[in-house]
């Protein structure tokens, strides 16, 4: 490694001296070093990423969106780490480093200030708006099939859970829904470049505003995908989970859902776009699935039960919403 990282940081600073130290994280693809140097404060962070743990071109699709990023958003304020190398011998990125919590680590360090937690979460959905539009938006047919097809794929790779699954009379119900509207959908949505891994941890907070990381912006996509992947695991982990109602009270937005709109713009996030709901209770699927093969694997399993009991809980509440827009 230190073959590729040397010229990498000499390209930098070529009179300095550069310390690396670390894991000072552990993700769950990579690990994370901190590099500094002897002639100023600019401080860098190498991701490793570990083998098996992501697609052969993960990191530098990654590598290459962050650049991209840089060249492309002019003016528009896309906070993002600047990406200065790939070192393809050992799937790692040079790039700047943030130091700064993620968005789930500052909502529950604010749990009792609705203020705080609420800009924090407008700023979110203010940074995934310009990111979006840094592509341009554009309506497109929502391929609602496809997403259905990813449900079923992965009830084809975890056999056991698939079983559990199909005798759970609220997991058919919300399936059987999800094929029901893809059969029968045939509206537009709204379609940009997608952050692609849009979750708490993977947007930090500096200085109230949002700085996103973890970029692959490789795939278009309706811009709901990146909306709902959020939305739900706020739902599930974080101090808006405690609520009663996380994203609709009876007719009406929660706090959550009203001021992530607020930040994209309520031009995009309606309470009757059907494109969203159907692609909200997607991701609630797909994360009950995920936690139910955790569960099984004995893998926080105690974690797990309570996380599919709030996924449950975010699956009825759009399946309420969804037949009010029939």
């Amino acid at each position: 490694m230190h073959d590729q990282l040397g010229p990498a940081l000499r390209r930098l600073a070529p009179n300095a001296t550069w310390h690396m130290s670390g894991p000072i994280g552990r993700a769950r693809k990579c690990n994370i070093f901190k590099i500094t140097n002897n002639q100023d404060t600019h401080t860098l962070a190498l991701k490793v990423y570990r083998d098996g743990k992501t697609n052969a071109r993960g990191p530098q699709n990654q590598y290459e969106a962050l650049q991209q990023l840089e060249r492309t958003s002019g003016s528009a304020a896309i906070n993002a780490p600047r990406a200065h190398a790939f070192l393809p011998d050992v799937n790692a990125i040079v790039m700047d480093w943030v130091d700064a919590p993620p968005l789930r680590n500052a909502l529950w360090r604010s749990a009792f200030s609705s203020e705080d937690k609420l800009a924090y979460v407008k700023s979110a959905a203010q940074w995934l708006r310009r990111f979006h539009e840094n592509s341009g938006i554009e309506n497109k047919p929502f391929d609602a099939t496809a997403l259905c097809n990813q449900i079923e794929n992965r009830l084809e790779q975890s056999p056991a859970s698939a079983v559990d699954m199909r005798d759970s009379a609220l997991f058919k119900s919300a399936y059987e829904r999800l094929k029901t509207i893809a059969s029968t959908n045939s509206v537009l949505a709204p379609h940009a470049k997608l952050h692609g891994d849009f979750t708490p941890t993977n947007i930090l907070i500096k200085d109230n505003d949002a700085v996103g990381i973890d970029i692959w912006g490789v795939r278009y996509g309706t811009i709901y995908e990146d909306v709902a992947r959020i939305l739900t695991y706020l739902g599930i982990n974080s101090p808006f989970a405690l609520k009663r109602s996380v994203l609709m009270n009876e007719d009406d937005p929660t706090p959550l859902f009203h001021t992530f709109a607020q930040g994209y713009g309520a031009d995009y996030m309606r309470c009757d776009a059907s494109a969203l709901w159907f692609s909200l209770l997607y991701q609630q699927l797909r994360r009950w699935l995920v936690f139910l093969d955790w569960k099984k694997q004995g893998r926080s399993a105690i974690k797990a039960k309570l996380e599919i009991e709030r996924v449950k809980r975010l699956v009825i509440q759009s399946l309420r919403q969804i037949e009010k827009l029939d």
